[in-house]
């Protein structure tokens, strides 16, 4: 039982490994999280925090995986759609305007500079992804203040 989670778990990490980072439904639209995750750091820390994460080989990009997992569920279902030619990539979506844009662009940045954090302090065992979730929103609202 024990093993098959560590080779299921060891099968995620190199499918997200495998992906780029951007492309599929944010095509390029959050620069600045893009420009973290072109740094080996944040990829290791990304590849560590989802390390027990089963959704993140259905993404075809980092970009998307972080974007659609901390969006929720509509978002979720509309990355799909994209994926299935059914719906627009984001920088055409009439819901996606630049003021969303550029809320999530910073969402993502907070969730790539936490999960570098919890990597750093060495935490990865006492936080998981709904924690860098949670963190990530919860900053995001501080700063709307």
């Amino acid at each position: 039982m024990k093993q098959a989670l560590v080779m299921r778990t060891s099968m995620k990490l190199s499918q997200l490994k495998q992906m780029s980072i951007t492309g599929g439904v944010s095509e390029s639209v959050f620069k600045q999280a893009e420009n973290l995750l072109n740094m080996s750091k944040y990829q290791k820390a990304l590849f560590q925090a989802t390390r027990k994460k089963t959704a993140a080989s259905k993404y075809h990009s980092m970009i998307d995986f972080l974007f659609a997992e901390l969006a929720g569920s509509y978002w979720q279902h509309r990355c799909m759609l994209f994926y299935k030619g059914k719906g627009p990539a984001l920088k055409n979506d009439p819901e996606a305007d630049n003021v969303f844009i550029a809320k999530w662009d910073v969402v993502l940045c907070l969730a790539l500079q936490i999960s570098l954090q919890i990597r750093e302090e060495k935490l990865h065992r006492q936080w998981g992804w709904s924690t860098i979730t949670s963190k990530a929103l919860n900053a995001f609202k501080e700063l709307q203040l």
